[in-house]
C-alpha cells in the first residue's frame, strides 16, 4: 500500500531551534504479534513471535483475505506451541517476497536495468537461453530459500555438487547467477555484502576435503541426539544433505534404506545400515514421516537448512573452517580405510565415475599408497650408512 498517514512531532535539534519530524503511522488494523513497517512509501508486515519474524502479504485497507488467511495461519501454529514460520511444504513459496524463487520470477520479468545490471528482458536470446537453465536449477533446488539467508558455504556446496554430477561451466553459471540476482534486488530487499563474491571458479580435480577424525569425535561429544543421528547418516549412509532430508522411516526396511531416485542425479541406491547408525535407527520412536527432523520437530525445508545445523554446530566446537558437504568424503574414505573397493564405494554414494570419486577419496588414497610404501621398507638395508 502506498501513501502513508504522516504524524507530526516537534523536537527540539541541538541549536535549539524547534525540529519537525515526519513519522509514518500506520492505517490498519490492530492484530497481535503484527509489526507494520513503511519503506519508501509502501508498507509491509511481519509476524514476530520470540524472535522469529516471517513475512505476511501486502497489507491493504481493509486487510485483505489472502492477508488474514496467513496471519492466522501463523497465530494458530504460536497456540500449538510451534514457530510461526509456514514451512514451504505448507506454503505457496512464490507468495512470499525476499525467497529465491521470488527473485527468480521477478528478474525472469523484470524489463528495467539496475545500475549496470541489465534486466532479463533485455539480455540477447541466447543469454537468455543460458540463464534460464541456471535460473530452472536455482528455483528448485534452492527457491524456497530466503535470500538474505544464502551464505557462500551453501553456495560453495552447491559448487562442489554441479561440477562433480553435471559440469564445471555449469556449476559456475550457477554461482554467477546467485552473484547476478543478490545485486539485481540488493536494494530492493536490502541485502548485505554478496555471499557469491570472491568464490573462485570451479575446476577439474577439485578435492572435497574430510573432517579430521579429533573433530569428528569433538562434533559428536558436543552433539545432541538429533545431531548425532545426522552426523550418523553422513558418515554411514554418504548421501548428499539433498537426500538426507528426504529420508522416510517407510525407506528403511530389510536392515537398508532404499533411496528411490537420488534427487541430484536421478541414481536408485540401496543403503546396507551398520555400526552406529543402525543403532540409533532401530531404538529411534517413529512418529513422524521423516527420519531427520529440525529442532521443532519438522523435516528440513532443504538441503541448505540441514547444512545450517550442522555449520552451527562446527561453529560450537570451534572448527567453522570444515564444510557439512565433507562428511560425505568421511563416509566414503571410512569405506575405503575398511578395505572396500572403488566399485563398492560407488555403490554407497551413487557417483557414475571413478574420476569423481576419487575427489573424495584423495587423502585415504594417498595414506594408503604412503603406508604401503613404508612397509615395503620395513627391514630394508640402505645402500649408505648413517653415523650413530
Amino acid at each position: 500500500m502506498k501513501g502513508p498517514t504522516l504524524a507530526h512531532s516537534v523536537r527540539r535539534s541541538n541549536d535549539g531551534n524547534p525540529k519537525v519530524k515526519r513519522t509514518p503511522k500506520y492505517p490498519f488494523s490492530k492484530l497481535q504479534y503484527v509489526h507494520y513497517k513503511c519503506s519508501k512509501g509502501h508498507w509491509y508486515a511481519h509476524f514476530v513471535h520470540r524472535g522469529d519474524r516471517d513475512s505476511l502479504p501486502e497489507p491493504t485497507v481493509p486487510l485483505s483475505l489472502d492477508f488474514m488467511e496467513e496471519y492466522t495461519k501463523r497465530l494458530k501454529r504460536v497456540q500449538d506451541g510451534q514457530s510461526p514460520v509456514v514451512e514451504p511444504e505448507t506454503a505457496t513459496v512464490l507468495n512470499f517476497k525476499g525467497t529465491l524463487a521470488w527473485c527468480i520470477e521477478e528478474y525472469k520479468t523484470a524489463t528495467r536495468n539496475v545500475g549496470k545490471i541489465r534486466a532479463f528482458q533485455n539480455l540477447a536470446p541466447k543469454t537468455q537461453e543460458n540463464y534460464t537453465q541456471a535460473l530452472d536449477f536455482l528455483k528448485a533446488e534452492m527457491g524456497d530459500s530466503r535470500m538474505s539467508s544464502i551464505e557462500s558455504g551453501d553456495i560453495v556446496d552447491m559448487q562442489i555438487e554441479l561440477a562433480e554430477e553435471q559440469s564445471t561451466s555449469f556449476a559456475d553459471l550457477c554461482v554467477g547467477t546467485i552473484r547476478l540476482l543478490w545485486n539485481f534486488h540488493k536494494i530492493t530487499l536490502r541485502l548485505g555484502p554478496n555471499p557469491a563474491n570472491d568464490i573462485p571458479k570451479a575446476h577439474e580435480g577439485q578435492n572435497i576435503d574430510p573432517w579430521p577424525d579429533p573433530v569428528i569425535a569433538k562434533a559428536w561429544k558436543a552433539a545432541d541426539a538429533r545431531e548425532r543421528l545426522i552426523l550418523a547418516i553422513y558418515l554411514f549412509t554418504c548421501q548428499r544433505g539433498s537426500d538426507v532430508v528426504g529420508m522416510k522411516w517407510e525407506h528403511y526396511f530389510g536392515n537398508c534404506i532404499h533411496v528411490y531416485k537420488q534427487k541430484k542425479t536421478g541414481t536408485p541406491v540401496v543403503i546396507p545400515i551398520f555400526g552406529p547408525l543402525k543403532k540409533l535407527l532401530d531404538k529411534m520412536e517413529r512418529d513422524g514421516e521423516f527420519i531427520v527432523l529440525n529442532a521443532w520437530g519438522r523435516q528440513y525445508a532443504d538441503r541448505s537448512t540441514l547444512s545450517k545445523a550442522l555449520k552451527a554446530l562446527l561453529i560450537r566446537i570451534g572448527h567453522p573452517e570444515y564444510k557439512p558437504h565433507g562428511l560425505r568424503a568421511n563416509g566414503a574414505c571410512i569405506l575405503y580405510d575398511n578395505g572396500c573397493d572403488k566399485n563398492e564405494i560407488m555403490a554407497f554414494t551413487g557417483h557414475k565415475t571413478l574420476a569423481s570419486l576419487e575427489r573424495y577419496l584423495k587423502k585415504a588414497i594417498q595414506k594408503r599408497d604412503a603406508m604401503g610404501a613404508a612397509k615395503k621398507m620395513e627391514g630394508k638395508e640402505l645402500a649408505f650408512e648413517l653415523a650413530a
